[in-house]
């Protein structure tokens, strides 16, 4: 309510010597670019192609472990996502579009409707494919999660497929206009992949949630 931009850090992160400086001048730099969301401080270790010189990469999908993003992003956020949702449910195109940024994701919206899980990022993320906006993220990470060792409120078993190397600040991201690249996603969602066996045990369980919390309701 106060400010036009906002930085947000989790307290099991170590940060990168420079990393407020990239995202400070990161703010600054999309903060009039309508095709960006928010800018995501982490980023797992990622082969990048060969010609991809960037210092930074568009991807549809909030880092929550440490993110900045503005004031008028935040007030575009559909908090309120059950309206919404009815339709998302049965329809598969939708569903695919928003899992182009990991298989977990539909399912996780489908956890907080039936009030399994109280994500705000899932819901951060659903209204960015709504407004066809993205992240910025690093190439090489400004900060790293210590929580993944299962001490994490939500990683409460060992989770592995993120390990970053932190910057060692001696050089500066340089911020660019970047698009979305097919092969940087489908680096990007290596470790959101589920297998077939769990997405349909899942889809059958959140179903049966959806019936009973709106059908038999009436809704």
């Amino acid at each position: 309510e106060n400010h036009d931009r906002v930085i947000v850090i989790e307290d099991d992160n170590v940060v990168a010597s420079d990393f407020l400086d990239y995202m400070n001048r990161g703010l600054k730099y999309y903060q009039n670019n309508q095709d960006v969301w928010a800018i995501n401080a982490f980023s797992r270790d990622m082969s990048f192609p060969l010609d991809y010189t960037y210092d930074i990469y568009a991807v549809q999908r909030i880092s929550s472990y440490s993110w900045g993003t503005w004031a008028d992003r935040w007030r575009k956020t559909e908090w309120r996502i059950e309206k919404y949702y009815p339709s998302f449910f049965w329809k598969r195109e939708q569903r695919r579009l928003f899992d182009m940024y990991g298989e977990d994701r539909s399912l996780m919206l489908d956890a907080q409707i039936c009030g399994k899980v109280n994500s705000w990022a899932i819901r951060f993320d659903f209204s960015m494919l709504k407004n066809n906006m993205y992240c910025i993220a690093p190439c090489i990470s400004r900060t790293y999660c210590t929580g993944n060792d299962g001490s994490g409120t939500h990683s409460r078993k060992i989770v592995k497929g993120f390990e970053a190397n932190l910057s060692d600040g001696s050089r500066k991201a340089i911020f660019k206009d970047v698009e979305l690249r097919e092969d940087i996603r489908r680096e990007f969602c290596k470790p959101y992949r589920n297998s077939w066996k769990r997405r349909i045990i899942r889809n059958l369980d959140f179903i049966i949630c959806y019936f009973s919390q709106y059908r038999l309701r009436g809704e």
